[in-house]
């Protein structure tokens, strides 16, 4: 039996040109064609009490 591996980023940076949301993109592309499930949380899109 062979576990699902799941990846969850968390991008926070509230800057629109962020590079390290664009990291964040690129590692979970790799981690998905490695057959993982993946999930980006982009604070930017998430309504915190800020």
């Amino acid at each position: 039996m062979t576990e699902e591996i799941k990846v969850v980023a968390i991008g926070g940076s509230l800057a629109a040109s962020s590079s390290s949301l664009a990291a964040l993109r690129i590692a979970l592309a790799g981690a998905a064609e490695g057959g993982a499930r993946t999930e980006l949380f982009d604070l930017r899109k998430l309504e915190l009490p800020m």
